[in-house]
């Protein structure tokens, strides 16, 4: 007898190693505007923020933006009853197999479809978009399509086809 909470598929994304440029960037400016302003003593731009300003945003960005991105990662579990994709720590969605209709398994061109990458929306259809060019689209009764990018895109794609019920 099996579980209706046997996981059948699960994978671990994490966030490409090279999109850190986006975070780090903002964090060393603000850290550089910290170190000006506070230790040197000496205002950084026209109009400066106030000293307690800039420690806000170099913790901010330097600190807690970072932290998050490090801890961040994107879950896929499949059991008899649901997918539940995650975005750790801000976003979760449970799917159930029996509000599928259909589901294909897609190419995907983050940039191209979604305009980058993480939980994305595109007008016409929304998903998670984290790791790999392939993935799957699931298709609702009364829904956008839902996009989600894989590693594994034919193992995902076989283990849900197959315990979605026939429409």
């Amino acid at each position: 007898m099996h579980s209706d909470k046997e996981i059948l598929y699960k994978e671990i994304q994490r966030l490409p190693k090279w999109t850190w440029i986006f975070f780090l960037l903002p964090a060393f400016l603000f850290w550089g505007i910290a170190y000006v302003q506070i230790i040197l003593g000496k205002t950084v731009g026209n109009n400066p923020m106030s000293d307690t300003g800039v420690v806000i945003m170099a913790l901010l960005f330097g600190i807690l933006l970072p932290a998050l991105l490090l801890y961040m990662k994107a879950g896929i579990v499949v059991t008899r009853q649901e997918i539940i994709i995650s975005l750790l720590p801000i976003f979760r969605k449970k799917i159930s197999l029996d509000a599928i209709s259909d589901i294909k398994m897609v190419g995907i061109k983050p940039i191209q479809e979604f305009g980058g990458w993480g939980i994305r929306w595109n007008g016409k259809k929304s998903g998670l978009i984290l790791s790999g060019d392939k993935g799957i689209e699931i298709h609702f009764k009364n829904a956008n399509p839902f996009v989600i990018s894989t590693k594994n895109a034919e193992q995902l794609f076989n283990t849900v086809k197959s315990n979605i019920k026939p429409q």
